[in-house]
């Protein structure tokens, strides 16, 4: 396997404390250009700090992915297949907006053929948080499909916030600057929403990528947090991606990460502006069941958190 209350009103509730308008950067600009070849096994971490806690390794493989597995055996006349490398092209900075349907503008547009995977923690009073089908757009027309929906992490019948993974596979060679927006149920002007939220651009995806997916349900009030896909991946190269969320009085959450994976996008305050919010990758390099723990301080709320693989082409 890969590596592994009650809140304050103003958290729960928005009110002044909540600012709409521009957007805040809580993580740097797009490591664009980070590129991971699947033999290589983890990915760098250019995304954000390192986690305290400890990798660990698939079917006693070490951390970095270790030698291909089973996955990669089996080419024609006894040589393994190829397959080209999963590179995350860039990263976006996380984005948090309060009372406002969000959106974002990436610092670089987008190459045609890549994928955009777009992770959100959003809080809503209404129908705790839901974004449906076709409630991530982007102005260039490309569609963004639902991947996976976690559990509200909830205070009444209808308030709560929960993680979310969308992507768009294929793209367009896009005009001008690329925009993504994102739309839950409910209007800002009615209801109270926010949101962390970020997005990167990944190359090397299979057609219909999605492979496995997984979620951990609304918890509290541990100091950890593991998450891991219902069933084993396809193949050996596939891309992992994972979305943390908690509600808690905090200003400083104190997330930490497996070091095997790449923070991509960390919101630690949840008492400013929305929840607290983590997004991590890795490329994988073996098949088998996946999962990731993140470390953090004990919830006032609760947390809920949700995984995915990605199918990397074959060449």
């Amino acid at each position: 396997m890969l590596g592994a209350g009650v809140c304050a009103l103003v958290n729960a509730c928005g009110g002044s404390d909540f600012h709409g308008g521009p957007m805040a950067a809580a993580a740097g600009d797009g490591h664009g250009g980070e590129t991971v070849s699947a033999p290589s096994g983890g990915e760098p971490g250019a995304g954000g700090s390192q986690s305290h806690a400890g990798a660990t390794a698939l079917s006693g493989a070490p951390s970095d992915g270790g030698a291909p597995g089973a996955g990669n055996a089996g080419g024609a006349g006894g040589a393994a297949p190829t397959t080209a490398p999963i590179v995350v092209v860039q990263t976006s900075r996380t984005s948090i907006v309060g009372n406002a349907d969000p959106s974002l503008t990436l610092s670089a547009a987008p190459k045609a053929g890549n994928a955009l995977i777009v992770g959100i923690s959003c809080f809503s009073d209404l129908d705790n948080c839901i974004i449906p089908d076709g409630g991530v757009t982007d102005n260039q027309g490309n569609t963004y499909a639902l991947v996976v929906e976690g559990a509200s992490i909830v205070s009444s019948d209808t308030h709560g916030s929960r993680p979310y993974l969308f992507i768009a596979q294929d793209i367009p060679a896009p005009v001008g600057a690329f925009t993504i927006t994102v739309n839950p149920n409910g209007t800002p002007a009615e209801n109270v929403q926010n949101f962390a939220w970020g997005v990167i651009e990944v190359s090397g995806l299979a057609p219909n990528s999605v492979d496995q997916t997984g979620r951990f349900p609304n918890s509290c009030c541990e100091t950890t947090t593991t998450v891991e896909t219902d069933a084993a991946t396809a193949q050996a190269n596939e891309l992992a991606v994972a979305v943390h969320t908690a509600r808690s009085n905090d200003n400083d959450f104190n997330y930490g990460h497996d070091a095997a994976w790449t923070e991509r996008q960390l919101n630690d305050d949840g008492v400013s502006q929305a929840s607290q919010h983590s997004m991590v990758t890795r490329v994988l390099t073996e098949p088998g069941v996946v999962s990731h723990t993140w470390t953090h301080d004990e919830p006032s709320r609760g947390v809920a958190a949700i995984i995915a693989t990605f199918r990397g082409v074959a060449e």
